[in-house]
C-alpha cells in the first residue's frame, strides 16, 4: 500500500514538473502523458470505501482535450466494499480496461471474471462499468456459475458488486449434479 502512495505522489509531482515534458508529447501524440506501474485507485461515495483497483500498468492519453482516456492494458482487478468496508463482497478481473474520464465509464476486454459473495461466478470477454450509476452490463456472451446449475446466454445487467443480477437472452441452463458440487 505504501507503494502504491509513493508512485502516486511520485506521478503527480512528475506531471506537475515543467520543463520541455509538454513539447515532447505535442511531437509523440500516442505516447501518455502519465504512466505508473502497481497503481492502487480508491473509489469513495460520501467518504465511504465502495471500490479499490489495482492494476500492474496505467498509463492516461490526453491527446483528444474532450475525451481523455486511461489504459490499462495489462489488466485490473478490482474490489467492490458495501458498507462493512473490512472485507470486499466481490471483485472483478480483467486483462485490458479502458477508462473514459468524461463518461465516467470503464470498459472491460479479454476473460473477465465477476466473482460475488455467494460464489456466483461471471465470465464473459466484455463489460461496461458506469461509475455514475454503479452497474455493468454486456452485450456479449456470458456464463454464470452458481452453486446448483450453470447459465448461459447474451446481454447482462448487474449493480457492481453482482449481487443483483439478469441475463437478457438466456441460451441454456446446465443443472449440475449433487456429486459435482460436493
Amino acid at each position: 500500500m505504501r507503494n502504491s502512495v509513493v508512485i502516486i505522489i511520485l506521478l503527480y509531482i512528475y506531471s506537475c514538473s515543467s520543463g520541455d515534458k509538454s513539447k515532447y508529447y505535442k511531437d509523440k501524440p500516442n505516447m501518455p502523458e502519465q504512466r505508473g506501474e502497481n497503481i492502487t485507485m480508491v473509489y469513495t461515495d460520501s467518504g465511504e470505501l465502495r471500490a479499490k483497483m489495482l492494476s500492474p500498468l496505467v498509463e492516461h492519453y490526453n491527446t483528444n482535450k474532450s475525451n481523455p482516456i486511461t489504459l490499462m492494458s495489462k489488466g485490473i482487478l478490482v474490489y467492490f466494499y458495501k458498507e462493512d468496508k473490512s472485507h470486499p463482497n466481490s471483485k472483478l478481473k480483467a486483462n485490458y480496461a479502458t477508462r473514459f474520464e468524461q463518461k465516467q465509464t470503464i470498459e472491460l476486454k479479454n476473460d473477465i471474471e465477476v466473482v460475488n459473495e455467494e460464489g456466483d461466478t461471471l465470465n464473459t470477454e466484455y463489460l461496461l462499468w458506469d461509475e455514475k450509476t454503479r452497474m455493468i452490463t454486456s452485450n456479449a456472451f456470458v456464463r454464470i456459475k452458481k452453486k446448483r446449475e450453470i447459465l448461459y446466454g447474451e446481454g447482462f445487467e448487474s449493480n457492481d458488486d453482482f449481487s443483483k443480477y439478469k441475463i437478457f437472452k438466456i441460451k441454456g441452463t446446465i443443472y449440475r449434479d449433487r456429486a459435482e458440487i460436493e
